[in-house]
């Protein structure tokens, strides 16, 4: 007879379960890029906010010629200097433009830490209690002439993203809005929600 732990199920059981949590399921982006290194095609990744960094997986994909990385964000990126190495041998296509739904000039609040600036000013009050809320002190401001995806692909000849990620501070939805019918062409939207 098994001998039975934890409600009733046997330390087997429990055993596999455990290494089960483990060993987390790969996200819809993993499974995605896991596809095209099995296909051998060039990946398309678009990163809106790139300011933030990517993940090291693209990069990594990137230097052995599997993927073209498109980096989107109106303020200079620190790892693009020549003295960082964190995108050497990468295929870098970087886009100093703020993304929107449509053409028109906005205020970029700059803060602190640079992934975290927005078109939206941050919510002092909100993220008082919060130990990451020195992130969000609004250092400068910036005049940015924004525009949609749609609009800056036919400018430069971009191609559609395979897999977009979008971390804009509040403001994801109005990127996503300036894809217009580019969208339908993604096959992975990574973003993230503020409610």
């Amino acid at each position: 007879m098994a001998r039975r732990g934890l409600f009733g199920a046997s330390k087997g059981m429990l055993r596999r379960l455990v290494a089960r949590l483990r060993r987390p399921e790969p996200s819809p982006a993993e499974r995605a890029l896991a596809a095209f290194r099995a296909s051998g095609e060039k990946l398309v990744y678009a990163d809106v906010g790139s300011a933030g960094g990517i993940p090291s997986a693209y990069r990594e994909l990137s230097r052995g010629g599997g993927a073209k990385l498109l980096l989107f964000d109106p303020q200079e990126d620190w790892r693009l200097n020549g003295q960082a190495d964190e995108y050497g041998g990468c295929d870098i296509v970087r886009v100093g433009a703020a993304l929107a739904a449509s053409s028109g000039n906005r205020t970029l609040y700059i803060t602190a830490a640079p992934g975290c600036s927005s078109f939206l000013k941050p919510n002092e009050r909100v993220l008082a209690p919060f130990p990451v809320r020195e992130w969000f002190s609004v250092t400068s401001m910036k005049p940015v002439l924004a525009k949609s995806f749609a609009a800056v692909r036919q400018e430069q000849g971009l191609p559609i993203p395979d897999i977009l990620k979008v971390d804009v501070q509040g403001a994801e939805l109005e990127v996503l809005e300036g894809f217009r019918e580019c969208l339908a062409g993604v096959a992975c939207v990574e973003l993230e929600v503020n409610l």
